[in-house]
């Protein structure tokens, strides 16, 4: 087995995936720029955060495991001009120290203390994968500094029903360990493997430049290794999100696979049908029961389907739905955030209206609707 992220091929680019797909819709509009990069200590625990700017109630970004916070690269300058717009780094992570513990409490905590540095005091919580445990930990510990909670295709991995859906995974994890050989190996690698038809973007090309390291001799390491990747997956699948404590408003992002739906397209066409029958009987089973034990548990938040979209791609090939969506559910907080938009009706109402983005928006709280189903890749 080669040193590349074992856990990240069996976790983030194999396990909670679908095939990529256009996702329908106009296009979200915004001019991204850099972020400010800054850190703080906590604990002794050097933690990174990228800072777009803006004023008064914030918005923080959390990516998932293995990944960086700049994905957000194309998707966080969109809401500078009403919220504080923040990114952080998980310890291990990007620029972030890896320095114990490593689970999700600390996350949350390490969280607040980015929040207290940044001067936000409120935030919308925006969490991916690995990072929608930590923005719900946050919301059910500190309720009064979190005015919304965004899940990006996140789960709970705690329950036996996980464990045995990956124990039936019928492909091999391996992966080749030329993408070790250098920068470019590793980028054309990551491409392959978690975003294979979505177009390169400044976006993607910020994520992947921090997830590997250049060693003096011109090859690459990758920046979290195999054995904190491991700790980090072994206590997501211990930790209950306890969606029902949340007492903010939640709109939620699930990602739908589609056919054909194997991490490489060099897959032979056997192993491809093994892995559609395990998608249908397996995975979609799985995500229907988590999405019903979600809806039990939080009955008023907003859904948002992303049909044939890719876990591992989700804020580069979903990035206009996200956009569009966030922005509806957005104005529905102002009035309980204490913010308004130019041309805001005096009674909480918003007189601009939020750009299209995806098929459908959720409108109303408890409400269901569906985004994407682009043409599907070849």
């Amino acid at each position: 087995m080669s040193p590349l992220h074992r856990a990240q091929s069996r976790f983030a680019l194999l396990l909670l995936f679908a095939l990529p797909a256009r996702i329908a819709g106009a296009q979200a509009s915004c001019t991204p720029h850099p972020a400010a990069v800054r850190h703080v200590d906590v604990d002794g625990a050097r933690i990174q955060y990228l800072d777009w700017g803006g004023t008064g109630t914030g918005i923080a970004f959390l990516a998932g495991l293995g990944d960086s916070p700049h994905a957000y690269d194309e998707i966080a300058p969109c809401f500078t001009g009403r919220f504080h717009v923040i990114a952080i780094a998980r310890r291990g992570h990007g620029g972030s120290e890896a320095h114990p513990p490593f689970d999700v409490a600390t996350g949350a905590s390490d969280l607040a203390a980015v929040l207290d540095q940044a001067g936000i005091r409120r935030a919308v919580l925006v969490g991916w994968s690995m990072g929608g445990d930590e923005a719900a930990d946050f919301a059910v510990r500190w309720p009064e500094r979190t005015a919304g909670v965004v899940f990006l295709d996140s789960y709970d991995l705690s329950g036996p029903d996980y464990a045995a859906m990956l124990a039936h995974y019928p492909a091999s994890f391996d992966t080749d360990t030329s993408a070790l050989a250098s920068p470019d190996a590793f980028r054309r690698w990551w491409k392959r493997t978690a975003a294979p038809d979505v177009p390169w973007s400044p976006a993607m090309r910020g994520e992947v430049n921090d997830l590997f390291v250049t060693l003096p001799d011109g090859r690459v390491r990758p920046t979290l290794s195999d054995s904190l990747q491991m700790t980090f997956i072994r206590a997501l699948m211990t930790f209950h999100p306890e969606y029902a404590k949340i007492r903010a408003p939640v709109l939620a992002f699930q990602a739908r696979p589609g056919p054909r739906s194997a991490l490489e397209r060099t897959m032979p066409d056997s192993v491809e049908r093994e892995i559609d029958r395990w998608v249908r009987d397996e995975l979609l089973p799985w995500q229907d029961s988590s999405h019903a034990r979600f809806r039990r548990a939080l009955p008023a938040a907003r859904i948002v389907f992303l049909d044939r979209t890719r876990h591992s791609a989700l804020p580069f090939q979903a990035r206009d739905a996200i956009v569009s969506n966030m922005r509806r559910f957005l104005d529905s907080l102002l009035g309980s955030v204490g913010q308004r938009s130019p041309g805001a009706r005096a009674d909480g109402g918003v007189g601009e209206r939020p750009e299209r983005g995806g098929d459908a928006a959720a409108r109303g709280r408890g409400s269901h609707a569906r985004a994407g189903g682009g043409k599907a890749g070849p």
